[in-house]
């Protein structure tokens, strides 16, 4: 991770007349109206009131009505809040401009802060929050918002064809959802309108530090007082949307004790509480908790599923009463427009008589057990109710009424602030635009602002990965045990080996990742030295990760029982080593020996069960003791010394810590939990390449310490929802993280009846993400599979991935455009159905991200099809491509504006089809010429449309070409080189 280094000028002025301009930004104030405006956006801030209000000046529209701020539970629109302010000059990464700083005092308060920023002739600003402890004790700040209860898009029907994409990252669910109600974390995308007057907002986190950010949507709905109203009217003591953790992390009454795993069901209908769903393969288990045994409860429990396959029951686990409470049922298939249903059951005094019962809710057929919502009240519904389910359906809102929108930071711990002391974070800012009107642009737009201020860049992954742990499992690597790989030292230079026999090296470099994954209660976590990893190793196939499991021998094993040794062998061999960490898992024998490393410094800190399972519920290490810093810095040292390129963090939940124990107190669970990854990046150096596979929390608070990001668990497939999860989030990929679908297996690809499912495992996994891991020994792989595999290699180093440009006009993301220039774009058609063809449909001249490329009506295009080697056709600008794409194919196609000279439309050697193995390629003195990067003794076909000229003469560099005149007036030229590098090759026409 290469930082770069900032430089911000902030200069307070004290507003002496009634009007000034800094950087191209006009600041007045006119009574109680303080306003700050460049010439597209303008913000109006009532002093008097605490509230402000912004606008798209070139729109003419009220953006943003009557937002406040918040620190904790002080809002800055209370009775009693004075407000002052100042104005700041702004030079920073993101651009040149001003800002005002709006001082709101409240007795026995801190002052609070709002800064807002806006830059010269750009249309979105910049949002931070803070205090000025003028208190005589520390103050601890928990959460705070810049934006908060604002009304947007005042006298507009922002339900009208609406659309709102959440900005979830690693393995959270990411969709497009059509009704106004979404809590995202890190960022949102609103799109609204008719087609002929569209409207935009983004918003989010724009940096990240010690706090968590979200952004949320919401209407004049409350789910609360509708099934209140379900329950004639009982007093409501709970209510949970059990696929959003943060209704878990705040309950009173219920806990979830058997952790199930988060899912939204995007494809559904109704509304997003039901749509969105906690699932286990077995059962889930919920504790009641805090009831009054002498009283009464009624519990409901939403069902729905995304398929009709799901059957289960409700059992009630209380002493003395332990009993079946719903008889197996089978759930509504939401997907199918199946309504979910909402189950009550009685929780009676007899049944508290010896403590607090629980729920289990135990799966009967399909693939999980699931829960929509959770609703708890105090007294008894009707008979009728709870003989029946009820529909859960939610009430109607009308047009008219308000959408509010809040930003918002959160931390479990919070930031503590000594007396006296400022705080008014830059490294956890926000973000704001809602005058970019394509959400396309505007979502990209962000992107990029956000890498500004963030101030990183990313490394690449051009190169796929080998993961021993998957080649090593028979489930995914083979039961021929002479064809796994092996996950130790030696196994790792033995994978390289076989790489090196394929000739995969003349494409380009292959990462080894090997995974030192011992689950005993003594392991290699905590130490993370190479006498450990001799030590212990992952355990017999059998009980591999299963608790008490025996040790095999170590993963580091002779010849190469060190990092140094097993590194430098795959570098030799022209490989790059990776290696793996188990984050916060503890090692027994680390904690006892060093007790003072560990969080509140106790080898032994009990944490809450529901916390950290995987730990047995004890504290973890403390990543900002300095004793423990300076043995991960050593650590690292050692690992750069080796030459290890990179490492993957897994189970990184367990390093979130919010039970606290920090020794710097002014540490947040979020800047500790970000530790972890900084010291890895900046320990293995700029060029190194850190992994987050982060299942459980969808943040972004690791971006900028961390390459990449794994957005789906364990797997060696590819599948549609996996597809569309990388595919909507193309303005954060390869710009802010590189996003890795996990394992895939060249040999599984489906559909297996044709070279299709191997066409769209590639395809798709270069389109949608940025990071390849193959889950199989390269020995298994035949050489028609590594020629294909080779065909995506090396992936792009741009930052920059394909637009999903039907994402706000069909159900799903089928259509991706890779703007390379306005002449060239690479269009990538997909059918996620792999048991039947699909038609799929673009318009050339319409809007991106509604189905369109917007190219030019009067032009013409050629259209030039890479894994069927076909010219598809010519065509008008206006015209709309219709393609049947068989079952499960994945189409990568070029479209080329039609010159009058002739003209490359395609190449055999890459997927992007010229953008990464040719260059330099220009047209002069009826010569058409360029430079091909060449494998060595592997010929190039390059696909030329002549334009009516013919071809007259051609050489090459290498003195080994030839042509051949194809039907539709196209040519092929044939290059070879002996050599590997880049040949300068002529056409004369």
């Amino acid at each position: 991770m290469k930082c770069i280094i900032s430089i911000t000028a902030l200069i307070t002025v004290f507003l002496a007349v009634n009007a000034q301009t800094i950087n191209g930004v006009m600041i007045t104030k006119k009574l109680n109206i303080l306003t700050i405006e460049n010439k597209l956006i303008a913000l109006k801030y009532n002093l008097a009131e605490g509230t402000y209000t912004a606008f798209d000046k070139v729109g003419k529209i009220e953006a943003i009505a009557q937002a406040q701020s918040h620190i904790n539970d002080f809002n800055s629109n209370e009775k009693g809040v004075v407000n002052s302010f100042k104005i700041e000059t702004v030079i920073d990464k993101v651009g040149k401009g001003a800002a005002i700083l709006v001082i709101s005092k409240k007795k026995n308060n801190p002052d609070q802060l709002l800064k807002i920023k806006l830059f010269a002739n750009q249309a979105f600003m910049v949002m931070q929050s803070g205090i000025k402890n003028t208190l005589q004790k520390s103050y601890i700040i928990k959460n705070f918002s810049p934006l908060a209860d604002a009304s947007i898009f005042k006298g507009l029907n922002v339900k009208e064809n609406l659309k709102l994409l959440d900005g979830e990252g690693g393995a959270a669910e990411t969709a497009i959802r059509n009704e106004p109600f979404l809590r995202s974390q890190n960022n949102l995308l609103l799109n609204f309108g008719q087609q002929s007057s569209k409207h935009s907002l983004i918003t989010g986190g724009l940096t990240y530090q010690s706090f968590e950010k979200f952004a949320s949507i919401t209407d004049g709905r409350s789910r609360e007082k509708e099934l209140a109203e379900l329950a004639n009217g009982l007093p409501l003591m709970e209510y949970i949307d059990s696929g959003n953790p943060n209704f878990w992390s705040k309950t009173n009454y219920c806990n979830i004790d058997k952790i199930g795993k988060i899912f939204n069901i995007s494809y559904a209908g109704g509304f997003s509480e039901a749509k969105s769903i906690i699932y286990d393969k077995n059962e889930l288990i919920i504790s009641l908790k805090n009831l009054n045994p002498d009283k009464t409860y009624t519990i409901g429990l939403t069902f729905g599923a995304y398929d009709s396959s799901i059957t289960q029951s409700v059992h009630l686990i209380a002493e003395p009463v332990s009993k079946q409470i719903l008889a197996p049922v089978k759930l509504p298939n939401l997907p199918a427009g199946e309504d979910a249903k909402l189950h009550f059951f009685l929780v009676t005094p007899e049944m508290m008589m010896n403590g607090m019962p629980k729920i289990q809710i135990k799966k009967e057929s399909g693939s999980n057990a699931i829960l929509n919502e959770l609703v708890l009240f105090e007294g008894m519904v009707s008979k009728e109710k709870l003989a029946n389910p009820i529909v859960a359906k939610t009430t109607t809102i009308s047009a008219s009424e308000e959408i509010k929108l809040n930003l918002f930071a959160e931390d479990p711990i919070g930031k503590l602030v000594d007396p006296g002391q400022t705080y008014l974070p830059e490294k956890d800012a926000f973000y704001l635009d809602f005058s970019t009107i394509n959400p396309l642009k505007a979502a990209e737009k962000y992107a990029q602002n956000v890498k500004k201020a963030q101030n990183f860049n990313l490394n690449p992954y051009y190169f796929p990965t080998i993961c021993l742990w998957y080649a090593m499992q028979p489930h995914y690597g083979g039961t021929d045990p002479k064809l796994r790989a092996i996950n130790d030292t030696p196994g790792a230079v033995a994978e390289m080996q076989h790489v090196k026999s394929s000739g995969w090296l003349k494409y380009t470099t292959m990462g080894i990742r090997l995974v030192p994954d011992c689950y005993a209660q003594n392991n290699e976590n905590g130490w993370w030295d190479d006498e450990h990893w001799q030590l212990h190793g992952s355990g017999d196939e059998q009980s591999q990760g299963g608790k008490g499991m025996e040790l095999a021998q170590g993963h580091y094993r002779k010849p190469y029982e060190t990092s140094k040794k097993w590194a430098q062998a795959v570098i030799d061999l022209g490989g790059l080593p990776f290696t793996y960490f188990q984050a916060g898992v503890r090692s027994k024998d680390y904690a006892e020996q060093y007790p003072h490393h560990m969080l509140h410094n106790k080898a032994y800190y009990i944490v809450d069960h529901q916390l950290d399972r995987f730990n047995e519920n004890y504290g973890t290490y403390d990543f900002t003791d300095t004793g423990f810093v300076r043995h991960i810095q050593k650590v690292y040292k050692n690992l750069k010394d080796a030459g290890i390129s990179g490492m993957m963090f897994d189970y990184p939940h367990t390093a979130w810590a919010p039970y606290g124990g920090m020794d710097d107190k002014y540490a947040t669970t979020a800047s500790h939990y970000r530790k972890v990854f900084e010291l890895a990046s900046s320990g293995l150096g700029e060029k190194s390449y850190v992994q987050e596979r982060n299942l459980t929390r969808g943040s972004d608070v690791t971006m900028g310490t961390v390459e990449s990001q794994r957005i789906w668990g364990d797997t060696d497939g590819i599948n549609a929802e996996m597809v569309k999860r990388g595919g909507l989030r193309w303005y954060k990929n390869r710009v802010l993280f590189n996003y890795d679908m996990d394992a895939k297996s060249l040999t599984k690809a489906l559909p297996n009846d044709s070279d299709d499912g191997i066409h769209k495992l590639l395809t798709m996994s270069y389109v949608t993400g940025s990071r390849l891991l193959i889950g199989q020994s390269f020995a298994i792989l035949n050489a028609k599979q590594i020629f294909k595999l080779s065909r995506i290699f090396p992936f792009h180093q741009a930052p920059q991935s394909a637009r999903p440009i039907d994402a706000f006009s069909s159900d799903y993301p089928r259509v991706y455009d890779f703007e390379i220039t306005d002449k060239w774009h690479q269009l990538t058609f997909f059918n996620e159905d792999d048991n039947s063809p699909k038609t799929i449909t673009v318009n050339l001249s319409g809007v991106p991200g509604f189905g369109g490329m917007g190219l030019i009506n009067e032009k013409d295009y050629y259209i030039f099809d890479f894994w069927n080697n076909a010219l598809i056709g010519e065509f008008k600008g206006n015209a709309i491509i219709k393609q049947t794409l068989r079952k499960g194919e994945a189409r990568m196609m070029s479209v080329r504006e039609k010159e009058n000279y002739p003209q490359v439309l395609s190449t055999d050697r890459h997927l992007m089809q010229g953008y990464v193995e040719l260059s330099e390629i220009k047209w002069q003195n009826d010569v058409l010429s360029g430079m091909a990067d060449m494998v060595e003794n592997e010929p190039i076909k390059i696909i030329i449309a002549t334009n009516g000229r013919t071809p007259k003469k051609i050489n090459s560099s290498t003195r080994t070409a030839s042509f051949a005149l194809l039907a539709n007036g196209l040519m092929e030229l044939t290059l070879t080189s002996p050599i590997k590098g880049k040949v300068q090759w002529r056409v004369q026409f």
